[in-house]
């Protein structure tokens, strides 16, 4: 799916919305499961339930994995039942060596046709480049994680040096800078607004005017707001409150900045 046709939904639907497919079988109706394929019935009931309201589906693919050959084939049914409409994320936090993510931008994007997938960036530009090589494919890279352990890495801060050449006089600037900050700077520039998207979790709310400052053009310019913020529903009211705003003060014009995906309370948590 490409941006135009993202953007064109959310105003076609008056809904920036995504529907989490996080299914535990553990936790899904007994009734299910006398079905066939109960945690393919419960996502197929959900999203015939949201369709009309959502923009997208994002579906968490460990609790598939974790099900072995069933829980793929109940994912690639899954995928295949979502309309072409919906914006169809890959919630799978893959990067590794080059040759490695090659593969598995293909799993997701050709194989699954999944429109976007979650991508970990720490092993640098080569793990992370494979998956924006598509056409209306987009990578989304975890950027401010909402978990508690986001403190023992992406909120560390660092020194960082910058030279300055002043009037032929030589000077050295320091900053300080959260390691998410400099993730986002570095990541920003491997690809485009038509590719690439950053995860931002709900509980740094804080953090949502800073990020958007921190996404620079490929000519080098930053851009004062995103085009768009895909929200899952949420229960935080300082979250929602935030991102609300952002939403609406970034919707027009949206042309040229990149987009936000928000970590967010997915629907999903209402059934369970």
């Amino acid at each position: 799916m490409t941006r135009q046709q993202l953007v064109d939904q959310i105003f076609s639907k008056q809904s920036y919305l995504l529907v989490g497919l996080d299914t535990d079988i553990t936790k899904i109706p007994n009734h299910l499961l006398a079905c066939a394929d109960p945690v393919f019935e419960f996502n197929k009931q959900i999203i015939d339930a949201t369709g009309d309201l959502c923009v997208g589906y994002k579906i968490n693919t460990a609790f598939y994995e974790a099900l072995g050959v069933c829980g793929w084939k109940s994912l690639e049914k899954t995928v295949n039942y979502i309309s072409r409409e919906h914006f169809k994320i890959a919630d799978a936090k893959r990067g590794d060596i080059g040759n490695t993510s090659s593969q598995y931008a293909k799993s997701f994007f050709e194989t699954l046709n999944f429109d976007a997938v979650t991508v970990v960036p720490y092993m640098g530009e080569d793990s992370v480049k494979p998956f924006l090589e598509y056409d209306g494919k987009w990578a989304i890279v975890l950027g401010l994680t909402s978990n508690a352990g986001a403190k023992d890495f992406e909120l560390q801060k660092f020194v960082t040096k910058t030279d300055l050449l002043d009037e032929g006089i030589h000077i050295e600037k320091h900053d300080t800078k959260f390691l998410y900050e400099m993730v986002l700077e570095k990541v920003s520039r491997w690809g485009n607004p038509k590719n690439l998207m950053f995860v931002i979790g709900a509980t740094q709310p804080k953090e949502f005017i800073n990020v958007r400052q921190l996404a620079p053009e490929p000519d080098g310019n930053l851009p004062v707001l995103f085009s768009l913020v895909l929200l899952f529903l949420i229960t935080y009211s300082s979250a929602y409150q935030a991102s609300i705003q952002i939403f609406f003060r970034s919707l027009l014009p949206y042309q040229g900045y990149y987009p936000l995906c928000m970590r967010l309370h997915p629907v999903f948590s209402l059934f369970r």
